[in-house]
């Protein structure tokens, strides 16, 4: 930053030196007032100079309503995207608003340091490695191989509201997993929305054109075409607790319990059984959701594969949550994750399993009867 008065000196080219400001910055904050907007104001040109490097000012430039003017005297460019009009503190809602904008690398592995391509907003949510493969969500719930539609120049970034209820919702996800037994891991992570027009960084830039949301070293990564739902943003990050939970016993990622607490934990949190909903046909699934909760599934019923058992066992733990509702059965869930990455790496199902039955009333009770009713192995 620099102020005018101060670090532009007399007989300069003030012009020349703004003009390479703006070609240098991230993202241009435009402070609307009815001077900045008169007529014949140099602050006009530099909105045209903004408007030549940025053609879209999706994500790149910020209005900001200071003070009221008619909104036919506002650029249309700057009309083009959402006007902040602050409620509070302008700072502190303006500096909100850059923080949720601007692309921010963060990522920590030197596996995927490189270009900062993807938008990135830093979110209250991470840490430990965690293989892409294991954390993928996709239509099966397998590795996906659902080709990419092609990415809107308007559509690789999303409006302010929508960053804002990505950050705001992890937030309040973190307290609540603190608050049913998540009580000591990191709570920092980055959001990645992703296209082909916004690659993937480093060695995960193959993976650019796949439609697909995954956890990886204090990451969530997200396909622009995802991003509507946020169960998916929750899901990841449920991934990432989980994982970070069980770093002293890392088999515990790749099963179907871990997937099972992924999706239980985000549904239980939205009080909805759907994960993924509206994301089906995206995937060319029957269905308009990924996953359901309030399912019937039996474990003999379905493909032996995480994603298929975990849907089983999320199950159980739904129609008690039904039962006896939210406080019974989420934090004895938690606990009887804890206990299988606390023992031996081996035979993850039959352990979770029976620490839920084994579980005090009213919910080891409620879900013994749903393990048995769905052949669940203890």
């Amino acid at each position: 930053m620099f102020l005018d008065t101060e670090d532009l000196p007399a007989g300069a080219d003030y012009q020349t030196r703004i003009e390479d400001a703006i070609g240098r910055c991230a993202l241009f904050c435009f402070l609307i007032s009815p001077q900045s907007v008169a007529p014949k104001r140099f602050t006009l040109s530099e909105v045209n100079i903004a408007r030549r490097r940025w053609p879209n000012p999706t994500g790149r430039v910020l209005p900001v309503m200071v003070e009221a003017v008619p909104m036919d005297s506002v650029p249309a460019y700057l009309r083009a995207v959402s006007i902040l009009q602050p409620e509070g503190d302008l700072v502190a809602d303006v500096l909100t608003a850059v923080s949720a904008m601007r692309p921010v690398p963060m990522w920590r592995s030197p596996v995927v340091i490189g270009a900062a391509a993807a938008l990135v907003v830093a979110v209250a949510a991470g840490i430990g490695l965690y293989p892409v493969a294991r954390a993928r969500m996709s239509g099966n719930g397998a590795s996906d191989s659902a080709a990419a539609p092609a990415a809107p120049a308007s559509a690789v970034g999303l409006s302010i509201p929508a960053l804002d209820r990505v950050r705001d919702t992890l937030t309040r996800f973190a307290v609540y997993l603190k608050g049913v037994g998540f009580r000591d891991f990191d709570q920092q992570v980055t959001v990645h929305l992703y296209s082909k027009e916004s690659p993937l960084p480093g060695d995960l830039s193959d993976q650019s054109e796949s439609v697909n949301a995954f956890y990886y070293d204090h990451g969530i990564y997200v396909h622009w075409s995802m991003s509507n739902d946020i169960s998916v943003f929750l899901r990841e990050y449920a991934h990432h607790a989980l994982i970070e939970s069980s770093r002293h016993n890392p088999g515990a990622g790749a099963t179907a319990v871990e997937s099972a607490l992924g999706d239980y934990l985000p549904a239980s949190f939205l009080g909805s059984p759907l994960i993924g909903e509206g994301l089906g046909k995206l995937f060319k699934l029957p269905t308009s959701y990924i996953r359901r909760l309030d399912n019937t599934l039996k474990w003999d019923d379905v493909d032996d594969e995480v994603h298929a058992r975990g849907e089983v066992l999320a199950g159980a733990l739904w129609s008690c949550r039904q039962q006896l509702g939210q406080a019974a059965v989420d934090g004895t869930s938690v606990q009887a994750w804890f206990k299988v990455v606390a023992g031996a790496p081996r035979d993850y199902e039959s352990r979770f399993d029976a620490a839920l039955a084994g579980a005090p009333s009213p919910a080891g009770p409620c879900l013994a009867g749903e393990l048995q009713l769905r052949h669940l192995p203890r």
